[in-house]
């Protein structure tokens, strides 16, 4: 947390007179509406530019305080969304615009209720501060909560609290608040309709125009033909409207860094790239940003130099096709196969887009766990991550396992009332005291059950609508020659289907259905902390750069695997009839 003793009573004031200048500067009588004046905030400078400096809030200790709200951050379209994009470079280029707001977080202007929450430590002497506007409003606001008496004397006030009355770059919900703000003042002029505008955690657009933003980041992408003028493109449209949105609300920003119509440049965090140049080579590219030079030593230098030297592959193929037909792996201990199935344009392109491939950290499956899967065929893998809300109370030694409002904590009630209500010494106190509080949430419960609907998981109503409706063959099938754990035969099942694409000898964006959730996030994030799994994803990572292998793994739960019914699978797995679904995935010969 913030070191408060360091902070220097003069450049405190400096900083808050800096802030009466631009009418950011609140003022309130002391502490008293806070636990703590450690809850204060420091605050230091950062480099942004030659002439100017980013003002960062330690607001560190005020954070562990307030409770963190799940917003749009977690959406943020940044670079690697732009990996929907399916752009043919002999008839189209693409269009970019972009503006950026200068300052973002200072022009949110926040109220008393967060203000008084940024204050400064130390106090500041009052007459230090006489003559600005936020010394002139609270001496209102004593005026108003304090009638001066006759009789008796004004308190004697030497000293004030300097608060900032605006969103610091520090505090944990700074992007939320920023990102919501910025948002709907965009929609409310016609901006970031749903047909159009980008989303992490959504699937991409059907649409030749996308719009994003990244906090205070506004960007606009269209599939342009190559005849039309970058002003006249669908992207400068959208631009000019933001534009005349800020003009109206009076949001400041750099113009030196907007783009109006270029066919190469920086977007969230991705460099797009249709210029003629690189279409002439039936490309166009997304790829990550060219850095500032900075010096190194020589041994970092040639630590980089192979690194590089294979720059310029570390871009993504945004011209490479989508795959016609759909693929599904599966594995046992014994062996695996590959299943595939032709499918249209729009489906490969739906399927792919709709896929998660950012992956997640992973673990193999514990022996346990790998027993429970050999003995039970049809055993499906529960998601690495508790869904929200999935706390635990602990009262006495019983775990109720009762679903609280805060993920990941569990609130162990023993040490409290143990001290309070000597719960220790009182036979059947805590287990009466859990048994309230068992009563009471269980009600909230069943109220709640009426109007919530859980959707948390990893099936997809399309995936499996496809597995189990679409004709599969077996494009291949074979016996392990050796022994490893199942998570790896998964990975390396997939790693023969890459092996397969690669000797087609052209690049493509395809989807590949697996019931392994250990593989499929180690292979969409493409690492794990398992070395076993290391030296897969390396050989699958090799393979996809070589060949310009898109791939995307959607989730498919076992009971409807297709590739789990191929005859040598079913045969490797020792299926019984009687296990085997009647109405699943069709397998032709």
């Amino acid at each position: 947390v913030p070191d408060l003793r360091r902070e220097r009573p003069g450049e405190v004031l400096r900083l808050a007179l800096k802030w009466a200048e631009k009418g950011l500067l609140f003022l309130k009588d002391d502490y008293s509406d806070q636990a703590s004046h450690e809850d204060a905030v420091r605050v230091f400078n950062c480099y942004k530019a030659s002439d100017c400096d980013r003002q960062i809030g330690d607001r560190r200790a005020r954070n562990f305080r307030e409770r963190a709200l799940r917003g749009p951050s977690t959406s943020l379209p940044c670079g690697p969304v732009f990996l929907g994009l399916c752009i043919p470079p002999s008839t189209s280029t693409l269009r970019i615009a972009v503006a950026d707001r200068k300052d973002f977080y200072h022009q949110l202007r926040v109220g008393p209720r967060k203000a008084v929450h940024n204050a400064l430590f130390p106090p500041l002497l009052e007459k230090d501060l006489v003559g600005t506007e936020a010394h002139r409003l609270l001496c209102e606001q004593r005026a108003l909560r304090e009638p001066r008496a006759l009789l008796v004397p004004p308190p004697d006030r030497a000293q004030v609290v300097a608060c900032f009355k605006a969103i610091f770059q520090g505090d944990h919900l700074g992007v939320e608040i920023a990102t919501c703000a910025h948002r709907n003042m965009l929609r409310a002029s016609g901006l970031l309709v749903p047909r159009e505008e980008l989303l992490s955690t959504r699937p991409f657009p059907p649409s030749e125009v996308l719009q994003g933003l990244v906090i205070d980041d506004f960007y606009a992408v269209s599939l342009e033909s190559l005849d039309t003028p970058p002003e006249r493109s669908r992207a400068v449209a959208r631009l000019d409207l933001a534009l005349e949105a800020y003009e109206k609300h009076r949001l400041l920003g750099s113009v030196e860094k907007n783009v109006r119509g270029s066919d190469c440049s920086r977007v969230a965090g991705a460099e797009l790239d249709s210029s003629p140049g690189t279409r002439q080579l039936g490309l166009v590219t997304a790829g990550g940003t060219s850095p500032a030079p900075v010096p190194l030593t020589r041994g970092v230098s040639d630590e980089l130099g192979l690194a590089a030297a294979l720059a310029p592959l570390a871009v993504a193929d945004l011209a490479a096709p989508w795959d016609d037909h759909l693929y599904a792996t599966d594995s046992s201990e014994e062996g695996a196969a590959i299943v595939c199935t032709p499918v249209s344009e729009a489906t490969s392109a739906q399927v792919w887009r709709a896929s998660d491939r950012k992956g997640a950290s992973t673990k193999l499956l514990s022996r346990i766990q790998a027993a429970v899967r050999k003995a039970d065929p049809l055993h499906e893998e529960a998601c690495l991550e508790p869904p929200p809300g999935s706390d635990a109370l602990c009262v006495g030694s019983d775990d109720f396992g009762l679903p609280l409002s805060r993920p990941g904590r569990h609130l162990d009630l023993r040490c409290p009332l143990s001290e309070r209500l000597g719960a220790t010494s009182i036979p059947g106190l805590a287990e009466a005291i859990a048994q309230v509080f068992s009563r009471g949430l269980r009600r909230l419960l069943e109220q709640r059950a009426g109007a919530d609907i859980d959707v948390y998981g990893l099936e997809s109503p399309l995936i499996n609508d496809l597995a189990l409706s679409s004709d599969w063959k077996v494009q291949a099938a074979w016996r392990w020659d050796r022994e490893s754990h199942i998570n790896v035969f998964e990975t390396e099942a997939y790693f023969r289907l890459c092996l397969h694409k690669a000797r087609l000898c052209r690049p493509c964006r395809f989807s590949s259905l697996i019931d392994s959730n250990v593989a499929r996030c180690a292979l969409s994030k493409g690492r794990s902390p398992s070395v076993a799994l290391t030296r897969v994803l390396k050989k699958v990572s090799a393979v996809s750069l070589t060949a310009g292998l898109y791939g995307a793994l959607p989730f498919c739960p076992t009971r409807i695997m297709p590739a789990s019914r191929s005859p040598r699978l079913l045969t490797s797995k020792l299926l019984r009839p009687s296990l085997a679904f009647e109405d699943g995935p069709r397998i032709g010969s």
